[in-house]
């Protein structure tokens, strides 16, 4: 369950349907408040896939970040020609695979990572930790142990929203110059 959707809490709880977990609005403003004090100030969200992009766009916003337009689907070259005209330094992906697909290509076209450009990713996927991508982690694990004591009647909260970690890799820095 995503806490900031727009569903109906009440209605679901009526229904005795327990609500478990995360708030990835919340978690975003917090990952652009760390870009913001790396000094990042111009960023791009290159994916299409991104659930209420506006809204997404508000979070990173709401941190003192610019959200520079993009073209979908992402292409390494359209992201090479923004980071130059609009002075872009950071890519926010929603996806680790995406972000880490995207390093493949960008890393072709010799932008170096986090020298050039900072990368993030959203999931705490196994191919991020493999690359050592900074990212937010959802905590599938304790999420899934939660649901389990819901079911067996050892958990009766009616809503347990989890916190995400952010594992800082080796893809972020601070903007170049």
């Amino acid at each position: 369950y995503f806490f900031d959707v727009l569903h109906n809490d009440e209605a679901l709880l009526a229904r005795d349907i327990r609500l478990v977990g995360i708030d990835r609005f919340v978690h975003t403003h917090r990952l652009a408040r760390f870009l913001h004090r790396l000094g990042h100030r111009t960023i791009v969200l290159p994916n299409d896939t991104f659930p209420k992009p506006s809204a997404y766009k508000d979070s990173f916003a709401g941190a003192g970040l610019e959200v520079v337009d993009f073209p979908q689907p992402f292409d390494a070259a359209s992201l090479l020609s923004v980071m130059r005209r609009q002075g872009v330094t950071a890519a926010c992906f929603h996806g680790d695979r995406r972000a880490c697909a995207a390093m493949v290509e960008l890393e072709k076209r010799g932008v170096r990572i986090p020298e050039d450009l900072t990368v993030t990713g959203f999931d705490g996927d196994a191919l991020a930790f493999r690359n050592d991508l900074t990212t937010l982690v959802i905590p599938v694990q304790a999420m899934v142990d939660k649901v389990c004591d819901l079911v067996a009647g050892v958990e009766s909260a009616p809503r347990h929203c989890f916190d995400l970690k952010m594992y800082k890799g080796a893809t972020h820095g601070p903007p170049a110059g």
